[in-house]
């Protein structure tokens, strides 16, 4: 699992702010979306959004899949600081 925000500095009261947290693994069951913490001195403007991907690869004796899952959130800061 990752996290990621962008940007990751300079953020202000009018940049959003884009959360986005990535699970990957072998096989992925079905996961309904966390709520967020409350977030000190921001605001969820949207979200989230969520992708899924799956793949296989055959190699001569079998196959692998791999899957992951992305959640992004748009998050505004309540002002500057």
């Amino acid at each position: 699992m990752e996290a990621l925000v962008s940007p990751a500095r300079g953020a202000t009261d009018t940049t959003p702010i884009e959360l986005t947290v990535r699970i990957e693994g072998s096989s992925i069951p079905e996961v309904r979306a966390p709520r967020l913490p409350l977030l000190q001195n921001l605001d969820v403007v949207s979200g989230p959004a969520t992708s899924s991907q799956r793949s296989f690869v055959f190699d001569g004796g079998g196959a692998r899949q791999t899957a992951s899952l992305t959640l992004t959130w748009i998050l505004r800061a309540k002002g500057t600081g």
